[in-house]
């Protein structure tokens, strides 16, 4: 079991990641103040979808055998749209998509950071990013909500830091 703040903290680090703050400093710096009208629009969007897209999540979730919950958009699509044929591509392309954006994207934007400001080799960004910040440990997710808690509000910290060394 996961306390509520650790859900919480697990669900805003799936959602923002560096890309999102490195996308904040790259529209100011792009677009100018005009951008902030715009990411606030994408931002009330983006919390309707989220709050959309938790609804179902609770709605459609089942309960396992070992009686944990299980759950996720390949359950609402495949249940909600009487498709489970759907919802299966939807798995193959959320495993896709996590370990492209996630993986790639987000590690690229850290190394990237880190080079600038502090003239770390990227490679080396890349190896600590990879050994210190597993996405589990013994107990799985629990593990993992455990680590978000104490990870998360630096990882924001420290990317906010590197981001106003770059512009």
């Amino acid at each position: 079991e996961i306390t509520s703040f650790q859900a919480a903290m697990a669900s805003v680090s799936a959602v923002v990641g560096s890309g999102n703050i490195a996308g904040v400093a790259t529209a100011l710096v792009s677009g100018g103040p005009g951008a902030l009208f715009w990411m606030l629009v994408a931002a009330v969007v983006g919390m309707a979808t989220k709050f959309a897209e938790i609804t179902l999540g609770v709605k459609y979730r089942e309960k396992a055998e070992d009686g944990t919950y299980v759950g996720g958009p390949m359950y609402y699509v495949a249940k909600g749209l009487n498709a489970p044929w759907l919802g299966k591509i939807v798995a193959v392309l959320f495993l896709f998509f996590s370990i492209v954006i996630s993986a790639v994207v987000d590690t690229n934007t850290i190394s990237g950071a880190f080079n600038e400001s502090f003239g770390i080799n990227p490679i080396i960004t890349g190896i600590i990013l990879f050994a210190g910040f597993p996405d589990g440990g013994p107990d799985g997710f629990p593990s993992f909500a455990g680590v978000t808690i104490l990870r998360l509000p630096t990882d924001a910290d420290m990317a906010t830091d590197t981001e106003s060394h770059s512009l």
